[in-house]
């Protein structure tokens, strides 16, 4: 575990030696100390290769058995101690179908030949024992030796190295914004420079003579390297939040300029970005910084500063360095049009997985489909903004640096035909198909045709023959897996073409071909292939900043080798890879923990209804209320139930309209139900009585809210006083019709949780229940089918929202309560007594391997001294009284294996396949994984193609 601890923080290694740390290790456990059991810094450096090289057969056994592609990043970085390394990064899926991403090697290249890097990536695969067939596809940067780079590769491996290249978008829209900023040569024009140190009057001036941008780079760089002006600046700043109205504004902080550089993509934009906020600092700034140099350098004499010193005036201080009112409102339009190349570059850098979003959500970013998207998106953008261009400051020169910019991005979107991965990505993609090509290149009918002839290839030359089976039994090679948990039927449909071009009658009639014609959902699996290639660089420019950090001023006499060890086996640790570091540390007892189902059932629950972290729920205090009108109709109900429940008189008024009302279908009154972070399902029995009283509670707030005006009318002062209205009638914070329609959608669905509770807090006694029959609740075998009845109810509810007008909401919700869902669900095949009892083909392989070593573990040698006692067991009778949990458990345990027919016509069947309800939003590798036994061929070059992401 220190080793773990020290690679993956990028420790020294003589960070074991701290005597801090030796002294936490012998209060812990003092034989370490009196057996001198401490590591040195050299039994670190010699334990992390032993580990590396402990774990490397793992690696290798998991690369072999990824069921798809394995798609390989490389990218060059030199370190502050002068060595040139590569990194390697890797991108596949699990037997599980999780995509993963590691570094697989970080060699050093003493020549940056094409050549000598194509050595060294073949060298890294052949040492994992990668086969060609295993290998996908390459993203790489724009650096022209990764072409002579690939064809090495390619030749070596028995593939076409150009087809199988990727290009880094991140890269592409780096050199786009230059192209806007600076005009031609922009690298070019970089490369004369010197950097972010003190520039020469020559760079100086060449800085301004690209306008706005070159100008403030000019500012920033003063600013930047005079202590004087940082000093000067932080003044300016604070005397400006000094005379701030609000408490908000008081209490910030001075920030400092932004200085762009080469390395970072779009860091022209984020100079740009800063300086716009403090605008009004930097020009008075400016006017300051003036009186004091005009104050130290006026003549006694004369009053006045004379000529010889004008001569010697500070360069950002002269006239011609100034920026104007046209020059800021040019800097005002750059970041508008850089902010959507940003949101681009933001959307394509990610890792390909899927995680909970800022925004609540659950989805993925960096997936290769996006980049025909990103292209359209920004060309499209570049266009409006031409048209714009008459009404901006110096249209001309606007309109120059956007067709530029437009023009290196058509130059690399044109390139997209040199490999087929972006374009079968999007004829894969559930909710694109052939549709997108047909109806965004209209007008390029050329273009269509090509994109389906290059998809057309792919298929027939590496998927259409393959030898697959067809039937949904799995052999001992294969994983098992659950039956997805995110799969989301399709929104977009895909039209079949009205007529077939000749490339494609060769595959009329086979899986191709009835993929794209097939319009009926299914429910099956189909294969897993290509869609984990990454679109940009962005995993290998990780690793970088990683192993800067390791390569500090203080560890520069650190080698090539143990820094890609290191470097590697951190990736190992941080993916998963490894997870026994020491044997002795595994705990047994792992595999006997059961986890407490009704504490999983609140945890979903309240991921539902809040679309939150649960532990930050339930850290929340009751009385905050602006948090909780926050977490929507919910948390508006709480703070209403709060405000009951706290006034004596409320409670009364409740009580009283309840007694009064002669339609009442209830004996006596009924109160508030408020819930809380300890009872389970609490929200759910607040909403229950919620809406049974729900009439009774509009009627109390109607009645509060006009006694509240009436006192404000009063001319009592006294009267006035006791005017204040409860924030949680105020208007915006009352409960609307939509909220409580929202509020009985969650009714339903909870009511099925707690059905589902009901029957599983038992304690498996047998007794004589409510409905007149005796049964046992709370089964260890009923935790498997209570989490296939919630993920029902919650798939059931999915669908029934889409035709709500809050549905993007309650979409949230839904997925929110299902991320949660599958999190535990997963956690099952850690125990292996849970196991035992859903018998369908699909899932029972590894439950029928867990249940084998539990047997033979720990039951076949026992003395067979156990007999049975009683014969006569009380028979459980099905409880007359109904409950939704006991009837979909009877279903389920009658659920019949349905036999896989045989498919032939895959490919064309699938892309005519109408599909209603899948979005682009959806995880088009997840409707894959469901999808690889009835469409095994084109499954598999679906996962092949769309794990490929969009960074490196």
């Amino acid at each position: 575990m220190l080793v773990e601890l020290i690679v993956s923080s990028n420790q020294s290694f003589s960070f074991a030696e701290n005597p801090i740390l030796r002294e936490i290790f012998g209060y812990l456990n003092p034989s370490v100390s009196i057996q001198h059991a401490n590591l040195s810094a050299t039994a670190v450096r010699y334990k992390i290769i032993q580990e590396y090289n402990r774990h490397k057969q793992k690696v290798i056994e998991v690369l072999r058995d990824s069921p798809g592609a394995l798609h390989i990043s490389f990218d060059g970085w030199t370190s502050r101690n002068k060595l040139a390394l590569y990194g390697i990064a890797c991108f596949f899926r699990d037997e599980k179908n999780r995509p993963c991403k590691i570094m697989i090697g970080v060699p050093e290249a003493h020549r940056h030949f094409g050549s000598t890097i194509g050595g060294e990536v073949l060298d890294v695969l052949h040492t994992l024992g990668v086969s060609p067939e295993k290998i996908g596809y390459f993203t790489l940067d724009n650096a022209a030796n990764n072409d002579t780079a690939m064809e090495v590769i390619g030749a070596e491996l028995g593939f076409d190295g150009r087809l199988r290249r990727g290009r880094c978008f991140g890269h592409t829209i780096n050199l786009s914004a230059k192209a806007l900023l600076f005009g031609k040569n922009a690298d070019a024009f970089e490369q004369q420079l010197s950097g972010a140190e003190a520039l020469s009057d020559t760079e100086y001036a060449r800085w301004r003579k690209r306008g706005p941008v070159g100008k403030l780079h000019n500012i920033v760089v003063d600013v930047r390297i005079s202590h004087r002006l940082i000093y000067l600046f932080k003044e300016v700043q604070r005397d400006e939040i000094n005379r701030a109205t609000t408490l908000k504004l008081r209490s910030k902080k001075p920030l400092k300029l932004i200085i762009d550089n080469d390395t970072r993509w779009l860091s022209q934009l984020y100079m740009i970005r800063r300086a716009l906020r403090l605008k009004t600092s930097i020009e008075l700034l400016l006017i300051k910084y003036k009186a004091q140099w005009e104050d130290e350098n006026r003549s006694k004499k004369t009053g006045q500063v004379t000529q010889a010193k004008l001569a010697k005036k500070p360069r950002i201080l002269r006239d011609e360095n100034q920026l104007t009112d046209k020059d800021w409102e040019v800097l005002y339009h750059l970041e508008a049009i850089l902010t959507v190349f940003e949101t681009v570059v933001k959307t394509l850098e990610g890792d390909g997985h899927i995680r909970r979003r800022k925004q609540g959500w659950t989805g993925s970013y960096g997936n290769i489909w996006d980049v025909v998207l990103g292209y359209e998106l920004l060309l499209n953008t570049l266009e409006e903004y031409k048209q714009l261009a008459a009404d901006f400051p110096d249209p001309e020169h606007f309109r120059i640096g956007i067709n530029l910019a437009w023009d290196k991005l058509d130059e690399y979107y044109r390139r997209l035909d040199e490999t087929p991965i972006y374009y079968t990505a999007m004829a894969l993609h559930p909710a694109y198909r052939w549709d997108w090509f047909d109806e965004t290149w209209a007008h390029k009918p050329s273009w269509v045709e090509k994109a389906k002839e290059m998809v057309a290839d792919v298929w027939l030359s590496d998927y259409a023959h393959l030898e697959v089976r067809t039937s949904s039994s799995r052999g001992d090679d294969e994983p098992p897996a659950k039956r997805p948990r995110f799969f989301n039927p399709f929104e977009k449909n895909s039209r079949l073409p009205s007529s077939i071009p000749p490339y494609a009658a060769a595959i009329v009639v086979d899986e191709y071909q009835a993929w794209q014609t097939d319009r009926e959902a299914s429910d099956g699996n189909d294969g897993l292939g290509l869609p984990d290639d990454p679109a940009d660089v962005s995993e290998c420019e990780r690793l970088f900043s990683a192993a800067g950090k390791m390569v500090s001023g203080l560890r520069t006499n650190l080698d090539a080798e143990i820094i890609a060890i290191c470097q590697v086996l951190r990736s190992w640790y941080r993916a998963g890879l490894i997870k026994d570091l020491d044997p002795l540390l595994k705990s047994h007892l792992e595999t006997r923990r059961i986890r407490c189902f009704g504490h999983v059932l609140h945890l979903v629950a309240t991921a539902m209804l809040f679309v939150h972290d649960t532990q930050a729920l339930e850290d929340l205090d009751l009385d905050d209320f602006d948090e909780w009108t926050k977490r929507g109709p919910v948390g508006k109900l709480h703070n209403l139930v709060v405000w009951i429940n706290r006034s004596n008189k409320a409670t009364v008024i409740l009580r009283r309209l309840q007694d009064d009302d002669p339609d009442k279908n209830y004996p006596g009154t009924l109160d508030v139900v408020l819930d809380n972070c300890t009872r389970w399902l609490s929200q759910y029995y607040m909403i229950e009585r919620a809406i049974k009283l729900r009439r009774y509670l509009e009627e109390l707030v109607d009645i509060t809210i006009q006694t509240n005006r009436k006192l404000a009318r009063s001319r009592s002062k006294v009267e006035k006083s006791r005017s204040s209205l409860p924030s949680c009638l105020e208007e915006d914070n009352l409960l609307t019709d939509a909220d409580w329609e929202a509020l009985n959608w969650f009714s339903n669905i909870l009511a099925m949780f707690n059905s589902c509770l009901l029957r599983l807090e038992g304690d498996c006694q047998v007794r004589l229940r409510k409905g007149g029959a005796e049964a046992q609740y709370g089964m260890v075998w009923q935790v498997a089918i209570a989490y296939e009845f919630l993920l029902s109810t919650l798939e059931r509810a999915k669908t029934e929202s889409a035709d709500r007008p809050e549905s993007s909401y309650l979409s949230a919700c839904i997925n929110s309560a299902r991320a949660k869902l599958n999190k535990y669900y997963t956690k099952l095949d850690e125990t292996r007594f849970i196991t035992q009892l859903l018998g369908r083909e699909g899932w029972i392989d590894k439950a029928r391997y867990l249940i084998q070593t539990l047997w033979e573990e720990e039951y076949r040698d026992l003395p067979a001294q156990w007999e049975i006692a009683d014969s006569n067991l009380p028979v459980a009778v099905r409880a007359r009284e109904y409950n939704p949990f006991d009837s979909f458990q009877d279903e389920l345990m009658s659920y019949p294996n349905s036999e896989e027919e045989s498919v032939a016509d895959e490919f064309e069947r699938w892309q005519s396949t109408k599909q209603d309800t899948f979005s682009k939003h959806d995880n088009p590798l997840e409707y894959w994984s469901a999808k690889r036994f009835e469409y095994p061929r084109v499954a598999k070059m679906a996962i092949d193609v769309l794990s490929n992401g969009c960074r490196m």
